[in-house]
């Protein structure tokens, strides 16, 4: 037993070794500029810090977008400008979804090899939980008054002041306002087909419009109008 014991040891030491050996190796021939991460160019330390100034600024209010992907279908009210169309947008929103899950109650008996007999009915039981659902298609309207959803079965009219959160993605907004049971999704931006030109200081660069940038525009027009109404 305690020559087992031994030579399990000694085996355990003689593969540490070897795996101490292999790793050395193994960095040795790894040049030293991948294993350190390689810095940033200037170029793109300098487009980094821009975005970020713009997107503060867009945030801040201070920074007027007029993005016009196509005409808009609602009619403006007095005072009201248009900032962003956007179409081929779709509409989701939560819905319930029912499923009885049940089965049959009582204890069993067996009558036959593989073959049993349940006592009792069958009882279902309903249960319920939300699912995200695309509800519509059509185009989204941000102007410096309201957001409009226009689609072929719902129209959703949201005054940029009743809006409680907004929450970004990649390709859209979730946005949560008063008066409404349940939050609303516009999503659907193709980057590919959607830029806005950022202007710093005179660098310019064009870059793919995203959700991130819609909730900042919506935050910023919002900031807009309590400063202009207070």
């Amino acid at each position: 037993m305690a020559a087992d014991l031994i030579g399990g040891v000694i085996l355990t030491i003689v593969g540490l070794i070897a795996g101490i050996v292999l790793l050395v190796r193994h960095f040795k021939g790894v040049p030293e500029r991948e294993m350190r991460e390689e810095p940033l160019s200037e170029t793109a330390r300098q487009h980094d810090t821009d975005m970020e100034e713009w997107l503060t600024a867009l945030k801040e209010g201070s920074i007027p977008i007029k993005m016009l992907g196509g005409s808009s279908p609602i009619i403006l009210k007095q005072k009201e400008e248009l900032q962003v169309v956007l179409p081929n947008m779709a509409l989701w929103e939560a819905r319930s979804v029912r499923q009885s899950v049940g089965g049959y109650g009582g204890p069993s008996f067996r009558i036959a090899k593989g073959i049993s007999w349940r006592l009792g009915a069958f009882g279902a039981q309903s249960e319920s939980h939300e699912e995200l659902k695309a509800i519509d298609q059509g185009r989204f309207t941000l102007t410096n008054k309201r957001l409009v959803f226009s689609g072929a079965k719902r129209t959703v009219d949201i005054n940029l002041n009743k809006i409680l959160s907004i929450e970004p993605y990649s390709d859209g907004v979730a946005v949560r306002s008063s008066g409404r049971q349940k939050t609303q999704y516009f999503v659907g931006i193709d980057p590919k087909r959607v830029s806005v030109t950022v202007s710093v200081n005179d660098r310019k660069y064009e870059e793919p419009f995203t959700g991130l940038m819609l909730q900042y525009l919506i935050e910023g027009l919002i900031k807009r109008n309590e400063e202009a109404n207070g």
